[in-house]
C-alpha cells in the first residue's frame, strides 16, 4: 500500500485521536484496507475504540505491528510508533505501565524507522530516547537504538558521526542482537573511509574504476544522498602558529563558556596577540568537534564577532580571515546559507585587497590559495541557493590565478564583483560577430576532498552559462580521484604500461583491440546532463561552440569523445577549453597568424619509415603563409632559438608555431622535467619552465607531440604543464594532445585543421571540430577515439579567432 505524507498524518490521527471518539466505522474501514482476515481486523478495531487509554495504545501498537507484515506500509507504521512515543511521554499513566509501553514503542520505532526512511527523527531523538531506556534498566534496548541511529547516519552520508556513535556504543556494550549489525556497519565504514591515495601515479586506477562501475550500476533508489561535508581543515590554518613558542601562549579555552569569556576580554587583554591566537585555535577546535550541534554552533557564532574585531584592530590579517571562515562554516551548518555565502564572498574580496598590495606577481598570485577550499565551499552554497553570479565567480576566479598574473596582456589587479563578472561573461558570449553562438560550461572539482570521501559522492560541480537564458547548475557524482583513475586507464590502454615515457603500445591499425568504451561510459556524466539543452534548442547542434573551463583532472579529459544522447559531444558542437573564463573577458586581440615556424624532430629512422615530412600534414601552411621549416633533429635548441629570433625581427606579425616531435610529461614535476624532445631523442628537452620564458604574444601553437596536453595540479588550481607554460608566454590558442598519438592520423588532422581555418571558412573551434570529425568519418581504424579525440584546442582569448 502506497501512502503520501498526508496519509501518514491521517493514520496517526486515526489511531490516537479519532478512535477515542468511537469512530468504529472509520477505524474498521481503514483496517479493512489491510486485507486482514475479518477476525483479526475486528480484534484490532476493538482495541482502537476502547475507552481505556492504555487499551487504545495497545491497539495502536498491534496495528503498527500488523502494517509491515500485511501491507509493507513501513511509513505508516513508523508514524504510529512516533506518535505513540510523543503521546506516552506526556501521559499520566502509572509509571510502570508507562515505562513498559514507552520502551516497547521506542524499540519498535528504532527497528522500523531506518527502513521507513524516517532516519532524521531517529537521529534527532536517539540520544534522549536512549537515556530514557537506560533509566528503565534497558541498556540493551538503548544500545540497539544507538546502532539504528548509526545506520541512519551512515545512510545519509554522515560517516564520521556514524563511526563516533558506534565507538560509543562499543564502549557501553553491544547487545547480542545488534552485534551482527555493528559488524556490518564497521565493515561498510571501513570500505568508505579507506580509499586509494590521491597522489597522482600512486593510486590503483583499476580498483577505483571497479568501485565506480559498481556504483553506476546500483539501483538509483539506493544511491547515497549528498551529505553535509562540513569543514575540511586547511593545513595552512593548522600551521598558522608554526615556528612560534607555544609554551609562551595561554592555553586554548576548553569549553564554550570559558571561550566566550576569553573572547570578551580580548579588547582589554595585556597580551592581545597571545590571547587572540589561543582563542582562534579554540574556535577552530570547537567548530570541528561541534559537528552539527545547533546550540554549540549558535554559541560559537556569538563569540566570533569579538575575535574578528580584535584581529582587524591588531591588523592580524590571517587570523581575521580564519575567524571569518569559521563563522561562515558555522552559519552554513546552522542552515543560514545566505549569510554564510555573504561571509565567504567577503573573505574572497579581502583576499583580493590583500593581493593588490604585493608587487611580485608570483607571490601576489599565491595569496589566493590561503584558503585552498574557499572556492569549493562558496560554490557549493551558491549552487544550493541558485545564485548564478556567486557560483560562477567562485568557480572561475579560483582557477589559473598565477597564469593570469604572469600573462603580460592580462591584468588581474582589477578584481570584479560576482555580478560584474557574470555580466562580462554574458557580454562575451553574446558577441554577435562570432559565427554561431557560444556557451560556457564551468567545472569545479573537489580536489580538497579528504580520504574519507567515498565513491559516489558529488565530487564535481558544473555550471552552464548559455548565450541566452538562465544558468543551469549540475552536481556530478564523479570525484577527482575517479576521473584521474579513468584517464590513467586510457593512458595505460594507449601506452601499454605504467609510464608515459614508453612508446605507444596500442596498434594504430587495430585500436579496437583496446576499447575505450568502458572508460568513456564512466566519464559520461561529465557531459550527459547537457542533452536537454540540445533537445530544446538552448544549444544549437552543429552550429554552436561550448567553451569549457575545466578543473582538476577534467583538464585531461577530451570531453568531445563523451556521449550526449548516444553520440559524441563533438558531433553536436564545437568544443574548446580555456584555463579560466577570467582570461577571456579581457578580450585580448588575437589576429590570424602571418607566418609559421614548423619545428620537426623525428626519432632516428622515423621519417624514412613513415614516408617523409609530408606525413605531418603541413602543406596547408606553406600555401597560406610564409613558412620556415626547421629540422631540429641535428641542431636542437639552437635551431629553435634562431628561428624564433629571426621571426622576432618581423615586427607586427603574428606567429604560428608547429612542433612535430616527441613529448613526455612528469606529473610530479610538470614544469622542470621532460616536455618537448628538441632532437627527437632523450638528449635535449624543452621544459615547460623554459617555454614560459619565451615571448609568444598572440601566437597560435600546435603540438603534434605525445601527451603534450597532460597537466597536473600541484598548487592552487593551476593546471601545470606545457599548455599552462605556452599560455604564460602569451600564446592565444594552442592544440595539444591528451595521449600518445599516431603520426599519420595526427598529420591528417592538422592538414584539415589548417586548411579549414586558414582559408577563412571557419574559426579555430569549428576548424578543430571539422578536422576531428573528418578523421572519424573516414571509418575503419580512424573511427576509434584513439585517432580523432586526443587533439584538444585551448584558448586564452576569443577575440579574432575567425580568419
Amino acid at each position: 500500500m502506497t501512502r503520501s505524507s498526508q496519509d501518514e498524518i491521517d493514520v496517526a490521527k486515526l489511531t490516537l485521536d479519532a478512535v477515542s471518539q468511537r469512530e468504529d466505522a472509520t477505524a474498521l474501514a481503514w483496517v479493512g484496507e489491510l486485507g486482514l482476515p475479518a477476525v483479526q481486523a475486528q480484534e484490532i478495531v476493538s482495541y482502537l475504540v476502547a475507552d481505556a487509554f492504555e487499551t487504545r495504545v495497545i491497539g495502536a501498537q498491534l496495528l503498527a505491528n500488523w502494517l509491515p507484515q500485511q501491507s509493507g506500509d513501513l511509513v505508516s507504521a513508523a508514524a504510529i510508533w512516533r506518535g505513540l512515543i510523543e503521546c506516552l511521554s506526556a501521559s499520566a499513566l502509572a509509571p510502570g505501565l508507562r515505562a513498559e509501553l514507552l520502551v516497547t514503542s521506542i524499540m519498535n520505532y528504532g527497528a522500523n524507522a531506518f527502513n521507513a526512511g524516517d532516519g532524521e527523527t531517529l537521529i534527532a531523538h536517539a540520544s534522549a530516547w536512549s537515556a530514557l531506556l537506560g533509566e528503565q534498566g534497558r541498556s540493551d534496548a538503548a544500545s540497539d537504538l544507538q546502532v539504528n541511529a548509526a545506520e541512519a547516519l551512515l545512510s545519509q552520508g554522515y560517516y564520521e558521526r556514524a563511526r563516533d556513535l558506534l565507538a560509543a556504543v562499543r564502549t557501553s556494550g553491544v547487545s547480542a542482537e545488534s552485534a551482527p549489525v555493528v559488524a556490518r556497519l564497521d565493515q561498510k565504514l571501513d570500505q568508505i573511509l579507506r580509499r586509494p591515495d590521491e597522489t597522482v601515479g600512486t593510486f590503483d586506477p583499476e580498483r577505483v574504476l571497479a568501485l565506480t562501475r559498481q556504483w553506476l550500476q546500483a539501483d538509483p533508489a539506493q544511491a547515497r544522498a549528498l551529505a553535509e561535508t562540513g569543514l575540511r581543515v586547511d593545513t595552512t590554518i593548522e600551521q598558522a602558529m608554526e615556528n612560534v613558542d607555544l609554551a609562551a601562549f595561554p592555553q586554548p579555552p576548553r569549553d564554550l563558556e570559558t571561550l566566550a569569556r576569553e573572547a570578551a576580554r580580548l579588547e582589554t587583554s595585556r597580551t592581545p596577540i597571545h590571547h587572540l591566537l589561543a582563542v582562534c585555535e579554540a574556535c577552530m577546535s570547537t567548530l570541528i568537534s561541534a559537528g552539527h550541534d545547533q546550540a554549540q554552533l549558535s554559541a560559537l557564532g556569538n563569540i566570533l564577532p569579538d575575535v574578528i574585531r580584535t584581529a582587524d584592530r591588531l591588523k592580524m590579517w590571517e587570523d581575521a580571515t580564519t575567524a571569518r571562515w569559521i563563522e561562515a562554516i558555522a552559519l552554513k551548518r546552522l542552515g543560514r546559507k545566505r549569510d554564510a555565502l555573504t561571509r565567504l564572498l567577503d573573505i574572497a574580496e579581502r583576499i583580493d585587497e590583500r593581493r593588490l598590495l604585493i608587487v611580485d606577481p608570483k607571490l601576489r598570485a599565491g595569496v589566493s590559495v590561503y584558503l585552498r577550499h574557499l572556492s569549493w565551499v562558496t560554490a557549493e552554497i551558491a549552487f544550493d541557493l541558485r545564485d548564478d553570479a556567486a557560483a560562477l565567480h567562485a568557480i572561475e576566479t579560483s582557477k589559473a590565478r598565477i597564469l593570469a598574473e604572469l600573462r603580460p596582456t592580462v591584468s588581474s589587479r582589477q578584481p570584479m564583483t560576482p555580478a560584474t563578472f557574470l555580466q562580462s561573461v554574458r557580454d562575451l558570449l553574446a558577441e554577435r560577430k562570432a559565427k554561431g553562438r557560444r556557451h560556457l560550461v564551468a567545472f569545479l572539482a573537489d580536489t580538497t576532498a579528504p580520504p574519507d570521501s567515498p565513491p559516489g559522492e558529488v565530487g564535481t560541480l558544473a555550471l552552464l552559462v548559455p548565450c541566452e537564458g538562465p544558468c543551469t547548475f549540475a552536481r556530478i557524482r564523479l570525484s577527482a580521484i575517479q576521473i584521474a583513475a579513468a584517464i590513467s586507464k586510457i593512458q595505460l590502454l594507449v601506452a601499454g604500461g605504467g609510464s608515459l615515457r614508453r612508446a605507444a603500445k596500442i596498434d594504430p591499425a587495430h585500436p579496437e583491440a583496446r576499447p575505450f568504451e568502458p572508460v568513456i561510459e564512466l566519464l559520461a556524466p561529465l557531459v550527459s546532463w547537457l542533452e536537454p539543452f540540445f533537445d530544446d534548442g538552448t544549444i544549437a547542434a552543429e552550429r554552436d561552440t561550448i567553451i569549457v573551463s575545466a578543473d582538476g583532472p577534467i583538464h585531461n579529459v577530451p570531453l568531445g569523445m563523451l556521449p550526449v544522447g548516444g553520440e559524441p559531444l563533438l558531433a553536436r558542437a564545437a568544443i574548446v577549453n580555456t584555463p579560466t573564463a577570467a582570461l577571456l573577458v579581457g578580450r585580448t586581440p588575437a589576429p590570424v597568424p602571418d607566418r609559421a615556424i614548423c619545428y620537426t624532430a623525428p626519432a632516428p629512422g622515423e621519417r624514412e619509415r613513415l614516408g617523409g615530412v609530408a606525413q605531418e600534414g603541413l602543406s596547408a601552411l606553406s600555401t597560406r603563409m610564409p613558412t620556415r621549416m626547421v629540422d631540429g633533429a641535428q641542431l636542437g635548441r639552437d635551431a629553435l632559438r634562431e628561428a624564433l629570433r629571426r621571426t622576432g625581427r618581423d615586427t607586427g606579425e603574428t606567429l604560428l608555431l608547429h612542433f612535430a616531435t616527441h613529448g613526455d610529461v612528469q606529473v610530479a614535476r610538470p614544469l622542470r622535467e621532460r616536455g618537448l624532445a628538441l632532437r627527437g631523442t632523450d638528449e635535449d628537452w624543452l621544459t615547460a619552465e623554459q617555454v614560459s620564458a619565451l615571448r609568444l604574444s598572440a601566437a597560435h601553437v600546435s603540438l603534434r607531440a605525445c601527451v603534450s596536453g597532460v597537466v597536473t595540479e600541484i598548487t592552487s588550481r593551476e593546471a601545470l604543464g606545457l599548455v599552462w607554460a605556452f599560455f604564460g608566454a602569451g600564446t592565444s590558442s594552442l592544440i595539444a594532445t591528451a595521449w600518445n598519438v599516431d603520426i599519420p592520423s595526427a598529420g591528417r588532422f592538422f592538414a584539415r585543421f589548417y586548411d579549414a581555418w586558414l582559408k577563412g571558412e571557419m574559426n579555430r573551434a569549428a576548424a578543430c571540430r571539422h578536422a576531428a570529425l573528418a578523421l572519424r568519418n573516414e571509418g575503419g581504424a580512424f573511427a576509434h577515439p584513439y585517432h580523432w579525440a586526443p587533439f584538444v584546442l585551448s584558448l586564452a582569448t576569443l577575440e579574432g579567432d575567425a580568419a
